[in-house]
């Protein structure tokens, strides 16, 4: 029965479905994943078609690495297709290239390296030939004939410097050196190629006797690198850090030194790109131990490098092997964070927590400024602070708000108004003030901040490395600092033992969560979160029995934190639930309620689900009670499916389309066979958003008729062909390779041979056209688990669309393709792009501050070709950053970067991340504002002066005209005047009190002066209102 229904299926398809380029482009990835004989000839075939699929042919071909085409390709490269194809041939060769490949690529670098038109392909044959390593006499003449060229490009002389390396002769670069910034470049890469083959090799013949011509090599690589060293200083930074990664790659003895000479000086650009450059490369340092050592203590003037900091040590500590002498080494690490920590917290108690105490005695705006200068300043801009207010006049303010709007270029809405009495201190033109305000400033130690940082890195680490031995420290500061608060450490300290689950920790985080105190309660919760152990999930029963006087925020978060834990094993938790959502009117508390019963309930639990769905008209509600019997069923033995199903079926009359998309999900889980009826109606409604949703909630269904009735939706109008695809690529083999026979039988029928295919190939000739002015964004999520349940998956989902959709959409960036591992989205207008990419890092980071599985991933943009197909899109162009290190940053590449850099904060990363390498890469930081706000700072103290004078123009006047005269007045009148006669006066006492504080050092003075100016308010107030009751 089945099978005829199957057949019937295929049959329909056949006979209705356009055998478009659209369908044949959105099949090769499908058609190459089996990897069957029948897949190998249809792809073979698309060689021979139009450019656009020849083109979509070659790059599935070298994407899913298939082996067997290389003769094909090199008979491709020598025909007139087009450079994007040239490329992706190129790619395919670097992994299954012979001699062949040798002579044609080196033919056609020959013909073409001074031809301008062919500077890309020449740049990516010569990369494919040192991928390929295959040395040839030949390719060695035309290297250097290129290198010795005088007019020759210095990018196409880059990468010729580099393809040398595969001759692993040091002597070749001898003669090239100079301090041509290209050929330095290229020297320092060639250097680390041929460094990481020895190393490679030696690993590989480890235990062998004598000595190898690799051991050799690495000799001579270090004195080469040794004689270049004295000119260190002299080169750029790109160069620095190109010679600083050679270093690291041949375990050059002078690595660390050379790293912390860059560290310990003054140019910040540098530091930050070598810090990138260790986050990439520290488990390759020859003795990272010292480096580890100096990175924990290093005084970081960037917040920025503190972060890349710590991601460094853990990637050192996570690609760490599981030898005798790795554990040894991490166990002697581990003490020393430990003794370190302890070191640290006791010279900044010693130092800061006792003399904080005068800080206290700085007027209120000056201990702001002082903090903001601590923050977010360095101590060279301090000076500089210092030097206008003593030297300089204040309508030179100018020179100084550009080296701040510089150094800041960003400032938020919490530190908006402290940046604009900064601005203001320095405007200041009364020359005794600024002389007090520089006093006031000169003490500013930085070194507290630095002390601060370095015992925050310290508790991160732990608490990722979970360093259990630390715990006993920990606990004795977090005493410590119960009593003698800074909000900075204690907060780091509570994190630490909270991700570290220790239980001494718990304990104190339920006292705060019992207290009854909300703020307490949201506090403790930030931290419960780490805990998901049953223990913590009876701390939070505790808290839920007795809701009345609960905050809603505090309810809200603790049903939250309940999902996470194990809450199956409470006696009476789906009783205090059910209260919960019988006793509130909040949908978001009964949500969560909701969601909880389906993590502890069971089949009685489930039936009073289906009675609440039959009561309540509210949409939101029926959507979470399916999700919560979607979570109830895996647990249940035995229960009465068909009334459950019915129940399902019903549902599909609901008006709510999530409510239906929800019920087919429940009834795939019961591998209903009615269901699949409903689905097709709804994926073929043209509502995207809707097709893509569905396709998401539906990614784990892969019975045989529902995947042949996704080849019907491979039409351009429905534009949801990257989603179908990666659908269909998870059915199983079988199922798969049934459908990739009945796809040959379509090709056969449209008259396309696809028997095995023969040399020399025949191509159609014409162009692909391309639309050049877009900007691709691509979004690669990790750790991330394949979600299986309903609610998990709409879980999934709604975290993608509040950290990354929303901003998508609200930008107009157009879905290319949502997966539940990437995403993809488009743009021709790059300050919209950038905005996005601002938006999505700074809720990503919003999120993982409170989120116990941090959110990862790889976001990057750039300037990209596509091919319109329709109302959907064939991306020409590839990643520019290809490794999985940097998570959460917005990486662009130098197109983008030269439409945004007037408004957007772009910092570069080290060219050896970039792919190409000759095309820069930067992550944006933040948007430009503080030379905005510096100047609206400015005009409202323009402003503000112009305003007084006025007022005391205007009271003159006034006192001259006035004529004493009795009025009668009603009681609100004279209430009014009360009021604003006392709004008067404390305006005027508060600009007396700014006034003596910036005119005077005496604390004591300025305290009295303030007390009795507010005695002052109070007994004229008191007079009046005597006055008014007489």
């Amino acid at each position: 029965m089945e099978r005829d229904i199957l057949q019937s299926i295929k049959l329909e398809l056949t006979k209705n479905l356009k055998f478009t380029p659209y369908l044949r482009i959105c099949l090769h990835p499908f058609i190459a994943q089996s990897k069957t004989d029948i897949a190998y000839n249809i792809l073979g075939a698309e060689l021979s078609a139009e450019p656009v699929i020849r083109f979509s042919a070659i790059r599935t071909i070298t994407q899913h690495k298939l082996p067997g085409f290389t003769d094909f390709f090199h008979d491709l490269f020598q025909q007139s297709i087009t450079d994007d194809e040239k490329t992706q041939i190129c790619m395919y060769l670097a992994s299954y290239g012979n001699n062949q490949t040798v002579e044609t690529l080196t033919n056609y670098i020959l013909q073409n390296f001074n031809k301008e038109s062919s500077y890309t392909i020449v740049i990516q044959c010569l990369e494919t030939l040192r991928l390929l390593g295959h040395p040839d006499n030949t390719l060695l003449t035309t290297l250097k004939s290129i290198i010795n060229e005088a007019g020759i490009h210095e990018v196409i002389r880059y990468y010729a410097i580099r393809t040398l390396s595969i001759y692993n002769d040091i002597h070749v670069l001898d003669s090239l050196i100079n301090q041509n910034e290209y050929t330095l470049l290229g020297i320092f890469d060639a250097i680390s190629f041929m460094s990481n083959y020895c190393i490679t090799q030696r690993a590989q013949k480890n235990g062998a006797s004598g000595t190898s011509n690799e051991e050799n090599l690495i000799i001579e690589i270090r004195v080469f690198l040794s004689k270049m060293l004295p000119q260190f200083d002299e080169f750029s930074t790109s160069v620095k850090i190109s010679c600083l990664n050679a270093l690291i790659a041949s375990k050059h003895r002078e690595t660390n030194d050379y790293i912390l000479k860059i560290l310990n000086g003054n140019n910040e650009n540098e530091k930050e790109e070598l810090l990138l450059l260790l986050q990439h490369t520290i488990m390759f340092l020859r003795d990272p131990e010292p480096l580890i050592r100096s990175l924990i203590s290093f005084g970081t003037i960037s917040p920025h490098h503190n972060t890349i900091i710590i991601d460094t040590i853990i990637n050192y500590f996570q690609s760490f092997q599981n030898d005798r002498t790795s554990t040894l080494l991490k166990d002697k690490l581990f003490n020393y964070f430990t003794v370190t920590l302890d070191s640290f917290f006791e010279l900044y108690r010693k130092n800061y927590m006792i003399s904080d105490v005068e800080e206290k005695n700085y007027p209120e705006i000056f201990r702001g400024v002082r903090n903001f200068i601590l923050l977010k300043l360095s101590p060279q801009i301090l000076n500089r602070i210092i030097h206008h207010l003593k030297n300089e006049k204040n309508d030179e303010i100018h020179k100084i708000i550009t080296l701040l709007t510089t150094y800041i270029p960003f400032i938020d809405s919490s530190t908006r108004e402290t940046f604009s009495s900064l601005v203001e201190m320095l405007y200041d033109s009364d020359p005794k003030s600024r002389e007090i305000t520089a006093s006031r400033l000169e003490t500013i130690d930085f070194e507290k901040r630095f002390l601060q940082e370095r015992i925050v890195r310290l508790c991160n680490i732990i608490a990722t490395l979970n360093i259990q031995s630390a715990a006993t420290l920990l606990v004795k500061i977090y005493n410590y600092l119960k009593k003698y608060r800074d909000e900075k450490l204690f907060d780091a300290c509570i994190h630490t033992l909270s991700c570290m689950r220790y239980p001494y920790m718990l304990g104190e985080l339920e006292l705060m969560l019992l207290s009854g105190d909300r703020n307490d309660q949201l506090f403790s919760l930030k931290y419960l979160e780490h805990y998901t152990d049953q223990q913590a999930a009876s701390i939070l029963f505790e808290l839920l029995k007795n809701t009345a006087n609960l905050d809603r925020e505090v309810m809200v978060k603790a049903l939250h934190l309940l999902l996470q834990t194990e809450t199956t094993q409470y006696k009476n938790s789906t009783e205090i639930l059910t209260n919960i959502i019988l006793t509130n009117n909040d949908i978001a508390i009964k949500q969560s309620a909701i969601l909880n019963i389906g993590h502890c309930g069971n089949e009685k639990e489930m039936e009073w689900l289906i009675t609440l769905f039959a009561e309540t008209n509210e949409i939101p509600l029926k959507e979470t009670i399916l999700q919560a019997i979607g979570s109830i069923i895996p647990r249940l033995r035995d229960f009465n499916k068909r009334a459950l199903a019915q129940f399902l079926l019903d549902c599909m009359k609901e008006s709510g389309i999530r409510i239906r998309i929800y019920a087919c999900a429940i009834l795939l889980q019961l591998n209903n066979k009615d269901v699949e009826r409903y689905i097709k109606e709804m994926l073929i409604i043209k509502n995207r958003d809707i097709q893509i949703e569905m396709l998401y909630i539906f990614h784990n269904y892969n019975l045989p008729e529902f995947s042949y009735f996704l080849l019907s939706l491979l039409k351009e109008e429905y534009a949801i062909g990257y989603e179908t695809i990666a659908q269909l690529q998870n059915v199983p083999a079988e199922i798969s390779d049934d459908i990739v026979n009945f796809i040959g039988n379509l090709y056969r029928k449209n008259g396309i041979d696809i028997s095995q295919p023969t040399l020399p190939l025949t191509i159609k000739p014409g162009k692909i056209d391309t639309i050049n002015d877009f900007f691709i964004v691509t979004i690669r999520i990790y750790g991330k688990a394949n979600p299986v349940l309903l609610e998990e998956l709409v879980t999934s989902l709604n975290t993608i669309q509040s950290l990354i959709l929303s901003h998508c959409k609200k930008n107009n960036l157009i879905i290319h393709a949502l997966l539940p591992d990437s995403i993809t989205v488009y743009s021709n207008n790059p300050l919209n792009v950038a905005d996005a990419l601002i938006a999505i890092t700074q809720s990503i980071e919003q999120h993982n501050l409170t989120s116990h599985t941090p959110f990862k991933a790889i976001i990057q943009s750039y300037n990209a070709r596509l091919i319109q197909t329709g109302q959907d899109i064939v991306i020409v162009s590839d990643e520019k950053y290809t490794h999985d290190i940097l998570h959460n940053y917005a990486i662009i590449d130098e197109n983008l970067k030269s439409y945004i850099y007037n408004e957007f904060t772009c910092n570069p990363l080290p060219h050896i991340l970039a792919n190409p390498l000759h095309i820069p890469l930067y992550y944006l930081s933040n948007k430009k504002n503080s030379l905005i706000e510096a100047q609206k700072a400015l005009d409202q103290i323009i402003l503000n002066e112009k305003t007084k004078k006025e007022k005391e123009r205007e009271l003159l006047e006034e006192i001259k005209k006035r004529k004493l005269t009795i009025q009668s007045q009603g009681s609100a009148d004279y209430l009014a005047t009360l009021e604003r006669v006392n709004g008067i006066l404390r305006s005027e006492i508060n600009e007396i009190n700014k006034y003596i504080q910036k005119r005077s050092t005496d604390r004591e003075l300025n305290t009295q002066v303030s007390r009795m100016l507010e005695n002052l308010q109070k007994k004229i107030f008191l007079e009046i209102s005597n006055f008014i009751m007489k």
